[in-house]
């Protein structure tokens, strides 16, 4: 927990240099700020502060220079009912941002729920910097045509620095990325969980049900699990379709139980480190295209229909302390690798925390077997979960990290293993 505190305050600190008022939302009725600018977020026809919904508290921010913070409460649930297509400010239909603003519960008690209840999609990241943290997400609805992305966040190409942390995406539908659009240069996804988000059947192969990625992202810490069409055939999770130098990075995140974890298509390049892909129902990384780049490191890819479909023409960068189960990711041309090995995971569970990952077994090959060294050519200092990386599992007195998304802790060993499970 000291890690995660310490990786929030990091967030906030970026985002706070310029802190120009701070709102606390204590309506949960979806309606809208009356005097837009004036500094105070009221749902009423009155001077001064007043009762405070989200949506008004998002408008009063774009109106305002700076930083604006804007805080939400313990239970809350915020169903979104202001109807309304084609509209960038945030009166009607999704909530627009236009300006720097965070969106924050820090508290303890229940997370707040924002419910889109299929009205469209919950966040249009429109231009400024944004940072939303510990929340639940769920409901958007993005379909009306081949258009429609981003059932719950659809991040522009105007977008400046977004941050997600702590959320959880849940049963969010769209064209393409059914929680998650990114069109934005600089968008990081943290220790967020993402479960049961969809597209529409057509779309089960090349929509993204969880993430559709077309600019600069980074998905760190987190779970992305059970992705599938609105007919409850697996999908696709996340599809990487960029250009102009922008990536994606996935490290010490689990992608499991999806029809494809990855699709990386044409010349976008994919960076997987110290991640765990598992128990897709088709692919668990696809490489598509003529002058796509994939590199890993520290990475497991295992218990697939396949585990890789590689593009012939692909550029691959992956002899670094990887293993899959099949020997279909081209591993066996690395020393370090670990081709066609069986990984010894647990199913998919959350295990009391707020994402969820497969464990490696105590006989499992994964353990002490990353790179020996922790750094930028080597292991993630820390696993999914914030533990310290190396643990030195087999008390040999040589620590080196785990290969994958888990460090396993030696004290495992005083547990039921069907605590695991």
């Amino acid at each position: 927990m000291k890690r995660i505190a310490f990786v929030l305050l990091a967030v906030l600190a970026v985002s706070t240099h310029a802190l120009a008022a701070s709102f606390t939302v204590t309506l949960e009725a979806d309606l809208i700020d009356l005097n837009a600018g004036n500094g105070f977020c009221n749902v009423l026809p009155q001077a001064g502060p007043g009762p405070c919904s989200l949506r008004a508290a998002i408008i009063e921010a774009n109106a305002l220079a700076g930083t604006d913070s804007i805080a939400l409460q313990a239970g809350q649930v915020i169903v979104l009912s202001q109807d309304g297509d084609d509209e960038d400010s945030a009166y009607s239909g999704d909530l627009d941002i236009t300006g720097n603003t965070q969106i924050l519960f820090l508290a303890s008690g229940e997370r707040p729920l924002v419910d889109v209840n299929s009205l469209e999609r919950a966040f249009d990241v429109i231009s400024g910097n944004l940072t939303l943290i510990g929340f639940v997400i769920t409901g958007g609805e993005m379909t009306a045509n081949a258009g429609s992305v981003g059932g719950a966040i659809n991040i522009r190409s105007g977008a400046g620095i977004v941050q997600l942390s702590l959320l959880r995406f849940e049963d969010n539908l769209a064209v393409a990325g059914g929680a998650i659009y990114n069109n934005g240069d600089s968008t990081t996804v943290s220790a967020c969980d993402f479960r049961h988000n969809l597209v529409p059947a057509p779309y089960i192969l090349s929509g993204g049900a969880a993430i559709y990625n077309r600019g600069g992202l980074v998905i760190d810490h987190s779970s992305i699990w059970q992705s599938v069409t609105e007919f409850e055939d697996d999908a696709t999770a996340i599809v990487n379709l960029t250009s102009d130098g922008r990536s994606l990075t996935v490290s010490n995140t689990t992608i499991a139980e999806n029809r494809i974890g990855i699709s990386s298509n044409q010349d976008s390049p994919l960076y997987v480190v110290n991640s765990t892909i598992a128990a897709n129902s088709q692919i668990g990384v696809f490489i598509s295209g003529t002058g796509g780049f994939f590199q890993m490191r520290n990475s497991v890819i295992a218990k697939n229909a396949e585990d890789c479909q590689i593009s012939d023409e692909a550029v691959l960068n992956l002899d670094r302390y990887n293993m899959d189960s099949d020997n279909t990711c081209e591993l066996s041309a690395g020393s370090s690798n670990y081709p066609g090995v069986e990984p010894y995971l647990t199913p998919l569970k959350r295990h009391g925390q707020f994402t969820a990952a497969s464990w490696p077994l105590t006989i499992s090959p994964m353990l002490d077997s990353g790179h020996p060294v922790v750094g930028a050519i080597g292991c993630e200092a820390d696993d999914q979960y914030f533990v310290d990386r190396p643990i030195d599992f087999d008390g040999n007195g040589n620590a080196r990290c785990d290969v994958g998304a888990i460090e396993l802790d030696s004290d495992v060993i005083f547990f039921d293993p069907f605590d695991r499970y």
